[in-house]
């Protein structure tokens, strides 16, 4: 295919017009069919480039990458209220002894006396080795529990 023919002002030839939709249609045989499209990557460019995007198929596959223009930045807005103050940033001696002890006297009781079940599973049900694994979680809840 040739874009410069026929020339402009030149007669009609039948060759020449044949030989130009041949060409054409060998260019347009020659694209391939697409069946899918995916994004694979947008990348953030800087404020003043172009918008950019490279096109590549693979197996039927167009696969399109975007380079997106940072947007330009705004002016400033206006100053808040101030919030609500936060917690002290220290705490004192005192109020983290009195934390720890009230913290000790509400944690759970000591499960070390629990002792462990030391069965080990049937493979078919059985009903009082079912019992004994809920009466050792009935122990272990109890001595978990905050006095």
């Amino acid at each position: 295919f040739n874009p410069a023919l026929p020339e402009d002002g030149a007669l009609v030839v039948a060759e020449v017009l044949r030989d130009q939709f041949n060409g054409l249609a060998a260019m347009i045989a020659a694209v391939p069919t697409i069946s899918s499209a995916q994004v694979d990557g947008v990348t953030t460019l800087p404020p003043a480039d172009p918008a950019t995007v490279s096109v590549q198929v693979v197996g039927g596959v167009l696969y399109l990458t975007f380079g997106i223009p940072q947007g330009i930045q705004g002016q400033v807005g206006q100053v808040g209220q101030d919030g609500p103050p936060g917690p002290p940033g220290e705490v004192t001696q005192e109020a983290l002894d009195n934390a720890i002890i009230g913290a000790l006297s509400q944690t759970s009781n000591n499960s070390n006396g629990v002792s462990t079940l030391s069965e080990s599973a049937d493979s078919s049900y059985n009903q009082p080795q079912i019992q004994n694994l809920i009466n050792k979680m009935d122990e272990l809840i109890n001595a978990l529990r905050r006095s």
